[in-house]
């Protein structure tokens, strides 16, 4: 006697489904296209394995990788499937937009500089 396995689902283990498989449908579509729109722009920018998730202009314009660094952690899972199976780049960790002098270092150096040199050891 063969046993058959009945595969009775409700509306409501149904439904539920339906909701997860879309939840994950647009989160992979949404790491897809923000990570490939990326890749695109960092190559128009002559960058090649890396990218950002936030168009480049506006990370240019604003010097704040803020959004990018949420995009980041909220597509880790994603980032790492898309790395370790399919070859893909990983997102950049952080650009340095300018350097500059912090104005404490400024007067520190300026009193060292007008400082007696009795005061340094011999």
């Amino acid at each position: 006697m063969a046993i058959r396995w009945r595969f009775q689902f409700s509306l409501r283990t149904l439904l539920l489904l339906v909701f997860v498989w879309s939840l994950l449908a647009s989160y992979i579509g949404a790491y897809y296209r923000l990570s490939r729109r990326g890749v695109e722009e960092a190559a128009d920018y002559g960058l090649e394995g890396c990218f950002l998730y936030v168009p480049t202009d506006r990370a240019m314009e604003t010097q704040d990788l803020t959004e990018h660094y949420r995009r980041m952690r909220f597509f880790a899972p994603a980032s790492w499937i898309d790395q370790h199976i399919f070859g893909g780049p990983p997102p950049i960790r952080g650009i340095i937009f300018e350097l500059s002098r912090i104005k404490g270092s400024e007067l520190f150096l300026s009193q060292i500089n007008s400082s007696n040199p009795s005061h340094f050891p011999q």
